[in-house]
C-alpha cells in the first residue's frame, strides 16, 4: 500500500512525465511550414483570406503595369490565377483589384480605376466571373467577406457608408445600417446567420464594434462598458460564437476578443506590445498582430493574451523581415493554414516591399489537447501546494 509520501512522489513523477511529454507535444507543434505566394514575376504581394482550398489576395508586377492584381492560390506560388478583371463588363479600366476573402467557391474584394471610386467585387475562380457588386446609388463600396452565397461590406450612399450585405448582384443589395448611428457603419466579416463590424454612433466619433443577425434592427453594440469614451472597437473577424478585432486609442489599440455580448470583452494585447489587433478567428484560434519595438509581428491566440505565439520568427532565412501580420485562419480538421504577408527592407535601396506567405501546422488531436490540459492542471496543483 501506497502511504501519503509514496502517493505524493508518484504524482509528483507523473506531473512531470506529462509535462516532459507535453513539452515535446509543444516542440511538435511549433514546427510550421511556410509558404511563399507570390507568383513568378511579381514584386510584391499580400496574403489576405484563406478557405477550403483556397487563399486569395494580391499581387503587383512591373510590366505590363504597376496595378495590383487580385489573385487566387491553392496552396503554392505555382498556383496562382490572375482575376484581374480588366475587359470583363462592368469592370473600370487601367484598374487595381485586390481579393479579400473566399469560402472556397466565391471570392470577394475591390476593384478601382480611372474615373471609378472603389466599387464591391466577387468572383467565382476566374477573372470572368467577375461580378460589380456597387449598388444603384452607391459612389464607393467594398465587399470584404464572403459566405455560402452571401457577401457583406460598405457602400457609401449620400456621403455616408452603410453596413452592406449581397447575394451574388448589385441588385440584392441590402442595407444593414442602424438607424440611431449617425456616424455611418460597415460589415467585415460573416458566420452563418450573424455579421460583424462597426458603427459610428456619432458623425467624427470614435467606432463601436457590433453584431448584426440580417437586419439593420438586429444590431448589438459590443463597445466594452469600461472602454474610454474616445476609445476605438471594431470586429474584424467571427467564427462559432466568437468575435475579434480590437478596442482603444488610435495610436495604441489592443487585440480584443468577445462571444457576443460587451461584457464579455478580452483583452489579448501580449506583454511588452506597444498595439495589437485580430483579424480573424477559426476553431478558437485568433490571428492578427502585435507591434513591438522591433516592428509588428504575426501571430495567433488561443483566448488570453499570454497564449500569444509569434510567426514572424517562422519566415525563410535571408531577407531583413521587419514585420508581418496575419490576415485570416482555417483548418480542415487536420491542417490549420494561417495566410499574411511580411514587410522586407531591400539593401540598399531602402524599399520596403511586401510578400505574401501561408503558414501550415498540424492540427493537434483532441488526445493532445487534453494531455496538454493535464499537465498544466497537475503543475498548477503543484505550485499552489508548495506556496502554502
Amino acid at each position: 500500500m501506497l502511504d501519503h509520501r509514496s502517493v505524493r512522489s508518484f504524482r509528483t513523477r507523473f506531473a512531470a512525465a506529462l509535462v516532459g511529454a507535453a513539452a515535446t507535444v509543444g516542440v511538435a507543434n511549433a514546427q510550421w511550414t511556410v509558404t511563399p505566394l507570390e507568383p513568378a514575376g511579381a514584386n510584391q504581394s499580400q496574403g489576405r483570406g484563406v478557405g477550403p482550398g483556397q487563399q486569395v489576395g494580391y499581387s503587383r508586377f512591373t510590366s505590363p503595369s504597376a496595378h495590383w492584381r487580385a489573385s487566387l492560390w491553392n496552396g503554392s506560388a505555382a498556383s496562382w490565377t490572375d482575376l484581374h478583371p480588366i475587359g470583363q463588363p462592368g469592370a473600370p479600366d487601367n484598374m487595381s483589384s485586390y481579393a479579400m476573402k473566399t469560402d472556397g467557391v466565391q471570392q470577394v474584394g475591390t476593384v478601382s480605376g480611372t474615373g471609378v471610386l472603389s466599387h464591391a467585387a466577387l468572383w467565382s475562380g476566374t477573372a470572368a466571373s467577375f461580378v460589380n457588386l456597387n449598388p444603384a446609388g452607391a459612389t464607393v463600396s467594398f465587399a470584404n467577406d464572403v459566405q455560402n452565397g452571401v457577401q457583406v461590406g460598405r457602400a457609401q450612399v449620400a456621403g455616408m457608408y452603410r453596413a452592406s450585405l449581397w447575394t451574388g448582384s448589385a441588385a440584392s443589395w441590402t442595407d444593414l445600417h442602424p438607424s440611431a448611428y449617425a456616424g455611418g457603419s460597415a460589415l467585415s466579416t460573416i458566420d452563418g446567420a450573424q455579421q460583424g463590424g462597426w458603427a459610428f454612433p456619432v458623425s467624427g466619433g470614435p467606432a463601436h464594434a457590433g453584431l448584426w443577425t440580417g437586419t439593420a434592427a438586429s444590431f448589438v453594440d459590443l463597445h466594452p462598458p469600461d472602454a474610454l469614451p474616445t476609445d476605438i472597437s471594431s470586429v474584424q473577424g467571427m467564427h462559432l460564437g466568437q468575435q475579434v478585432g480590437d478596442v482603444g486609442p488610435i495610436n495604441g489599440f489592443h487585440a480584443a476578443l468577445w462571444t457576443g455580448t460587451a461584457a464579455s470583452h478580452i483583452d489579448l494585447n501580449p506583454t511588452g506590445s506597444i498595439e495589437s489587433m485580430a483579424t480573424a478567428v477559426f476553431n478558437g484560434v485568433q490571428v492578427g498582430y502585435a507591434d513591438f519595438s522591433a516592428g509588428s509581428r504575426a501571430g495567433y491566440w488561443t483566448g488570453t493574451a499570454d497564449s500569444f505565439v509569434n510567426l514572424h520568427d517562422t519566415l525563410p532565412s535571408g531577407p531583413l523581415w521587419i514585420s508581418s501580420i496575419a490576415r485570416d485562419v482555417w483548418d480542415d480538421g487536420t491542417t490549420r493554414y494561417i495566410i499574411g504577408y511580411a514587410t522586407e527592407f531591400v539593401i540598399p535601396n531602402g524599399a520596403q516591399l511586401q510578400h505574401a506567405f501561408l503558414w501550415t501546422q498540424p492540427v493537434p488531436e483532441p488526445a493532445t489537447a487534453a494531455l496538454l490540459s493535464m499537465a498544466g492542471l497537475l503543475v498548477l496543483r503543484r505550485r499552489r501546494r508548495q506556496s502554502v
